[in-house]
């Protein structure tokens, strides 16, 4: 399968198809962790009208299209998915890396006694942490250290639920694209509905716009009446209604949460299936390389700016915080590429070498998507 790095301006489906990584992508997960540290710098205040916040959307929807055009392209590879190969390469991607920063908050809080104004706080939030139900203390306790893990428990539970439902029990009936496309957004809606219920709801949604778009993308009829929306100009267009809605995104109302995840659902089109200054743009190779330690950089990046905090005096003012900002996000990045090749990856394919031997064990060809 080819690299999709934005050469042309549009594929036809079957290249679509034959697309193995989407090179923009990872430069739109670099913008997207870029805008979560924003959020964590000190002097935040002065950032509010990025609404760095917002990189937590684009997260979600981009992991919803990703896990579920795999999920499509291995059915349609092999006849059906395998929970188990599935489960074993999330295990691996995504676990060691975060239990490995909760143990350095463990060190920190409770051995070195860093924060001790929120001692107490950790200590209650930690069997939430440990059982990988981090999104509750951020719900509910607020304000304690570790908390920006709370995407993470909202992502893995929903990938928990989602293959099981979409491609083994409701199998048949998910085998109509289309349709299910519209009651995935259908469910989207009724989510913004009753977000006041709870933020749960919301993210949720997020989520389900990617899966959205995924299934769409994945039916020939689909996508030859969306591939117009990836030609240079409408492109351009979408990133920048994109960009817009996120600038005025207001975080008292659900709704506009909800539109922002349908603009970038758009504007991901003009990043898979064509090309145009965006696109470009965003295979970057600084952009790319930062988009694949990106995961860490989410997990460390508030201990990162933390050290930088204390370096840098807090009376410098605003040249200060953005100091510490430069600083923090630079040791950062140094530490997540350590982690990335030395841990990270050589993880993830051992995950996927027991993927692999699973599928041999039962008989299936190795897998072409990863």
């Amino acid at each position: 399968m080819s690299d999709r790095t934005g050469t042309g301006q549009a594929i036809d489906y079957a290249e679509y198809r034959g697309v193995r990584h989407f090179a923009a992508l990872d430069g739109l997960r670099a913008i997207s962790v870029l805008l979560v540290v924003l959020a964590h710098a000190r002097g935040r205040e002065e950032w509010l009208w990025i609404r760095g916040a917002n990189g937590v959307t684009v997260f979600f929807v981009l992991s919803g299209y990703l896990i579920t055009t795999l999920a499509l392209r291995e059915e349609a590879t092999r006849g059906r998915i395998d929970l188990g190969a599935f489960y074993l390469r999330r295990t691996f991607r995504i676990l060691p890396m975060y239990y490995l920063a909760l143990a350095i908050y463990c060190v920190l809080i409770l051995v070195l006694h860093a924060d001790p104004t929120r001692h107490d706080k950790f200590v209650g939030a930690l069997p939430y942490y440990l059982t990988y139900l981090q999104e509750w203390p951020h719900l509910i306790v607020k304000n304690v250290p570790f908390e920006l893990s709370w995407s993470l428990g909202i992502e893995e539970k929903f990938y928990l639920v989602w293959p099981l439902l979409g491609f083994i029990l409701l199998r048949k009936q998910f085998r109509r694209r289309l349709g299910t496309a519209i009651t995935l957004a259908a469910a989207c809606t009724i989510a913004a509905c009753v977000a006041s219920w709870g933020q749960f709801v919301l993210f949720y949604a997020h989520i389900l716009i990617g899966c959205a778009l995924a299934v769409l993308l994945d039916n020939p009829r689909a996508f030859a009446r969306l591939q117009p929306l990836a030609r240079p100009m409408p492109s351009v267009a979408l990133a920048l209604l994109a960009g817009i809605v996120h600038f005025t995104t207001d975080a008292a109302h659900p709704w506009t949460h909800v539109l922002f995840a349908a603009t970038v659902a758009l504007a991901l089109i003009g990043l898979v299936a064509g090309s145009s200054p965006v696109t470009r743009a965003l295979t970057w190779r600084p952009l790319v390389w930062l988009g694949g330690i990106s995961y860490g950089v989410y997990l460390f990046n508030q201990l990162g700016l933390h050290v930088a905090m204390r370096i840098v005096p807090e009376r410098w003012g605003l040249a200060g915080d953005g100091l510490a900002m430069i600083l923090g996000l630079a040791g950062t990045l140094v530490v997540c590429a350590l982690l990335h090749r030395h841990l990270e990856v050589p993880l993830m394919r051992y995950g996927r070498t027991l993927a692999g031997r699973r599928k041999s064990v039962q008989g299936c060809a190795p897998a072409t998507v990863g």
